[in-house]
């Protein structure tokens, strides 16, 4: 009987473990950089959790490559806060407060890089972390992979473009959804907006279901406004979506960098 009971904990702590690895809880993020000096740029991350999830770090490293090597850099957490899609009275009861109501977390983590201009290409920032929430469009629970590119070599001491709208966006089925990502631009550099591939790793992207992908991540047709950044669909199906959206940046007609926002839209009934 003994030997029984030892078999029986150690499939549960296994089983325990897989949940521990594979533990949902990241719902999107995005990466800006902020010129502080020559080739010095304030960086910051923009991580939101899900806290029904586990919890995040308190500091993270950033990699950053070009075709003239390769730098690492120290994110630190700086700021969190509670940005919960719901009303003021109802704040207590979501998950970050121990209730059971939908509750996301902004992390907000910066550091400072130094990066020589490289004449033969831009430089890429990523950083990953397991896992993403659970998708309709995804498979499995990918790793989510963040990037960004500064060229500071045709653009010394850019500034880069910022997200600036609260995630993570709650739609309603069968209405239709003019979404704007809010993004702006201090240094009056033109934009461009694409739908983007998202990344479980460098160069690795996600594997989609069916015949979702990057520019069809619902199952209906998406427009996003090339100009503007606007994206517009008429969601049928309640679940979380992942959709990556990405500001390329140009200066005098010559790509200069480029911002992604990964992130995943809750459809649902109202």
């Amino acid at each position: 009987m003994k030997k029984y009971l030892i078999a029986f904990f150690a499939v549960i702590s296994m089983l325990t473990l897989n949940l521990e690895t594979k533990a949902t809880h990241i719902a999107g993020g995005d990466f800006s950089y902020q010129c502080i000096g020559q080739d010095s740029f304030l960086v910051t991350l923009n991580l939101f959790r899900d806290c029904s999830g586990a919890s995040v770090g308190t500091s993270y490293t950033v990699n950053f490559t070009s075709p003239c090597g390769t730098v690492s850099a120290s994110l630190a957490q700086d700021t969190m806060m509670e940005v919960s899609q719901l009303c003021p009275s109802a704040i207590n009861n979501s998950t970050c407060n121990g209730g059971s109501l939908p509750g996301m977390q902004q992390y907000i983590f910066s550091g400072i890089v130094v990066l020589q201009p490289c004449s033969t290409g831009a430089w890429e920032m990523g950083w990953s972390l397991c896992c993403r929430n659970s998708s309709e469009n995804l498979s499995g629970q990918p790793n989510m992979y963040l990037d960004a590119e500064v060229d500071n070599y045709n653009a010394p001491c850019n500034n880069s473009p910022e997200f600036n709208a609260q995630p993570i966006p709650y739609v309603c089925a069968n209405q239709q959804v003019v979404y704007n990502f809010g993004v702006t631009e201090a240094d009056g550099d033109s934009l461009v907006f694409t739908l983007g591939t998202p990344y479980a790793s460098s160069g690795g992207s996600v594997t989609y279901q069916g015949t979702y992908g990057p520019t069809s991540p619902f199952n209906v047709p998406v427009s996003l406004n090339a100009v503007t950044g606007e994206l517009t669909f008429t969601p049928t199906t309640n679940g979380m979506w992942v959709v990556k959206v990405c500001a390329n940046e140009y200066r005098n007609g010559v790509y200069i960098g480029q911002i992604c926002r990964d992130i995943q839209f809750v459809v649902q009934s109202c």
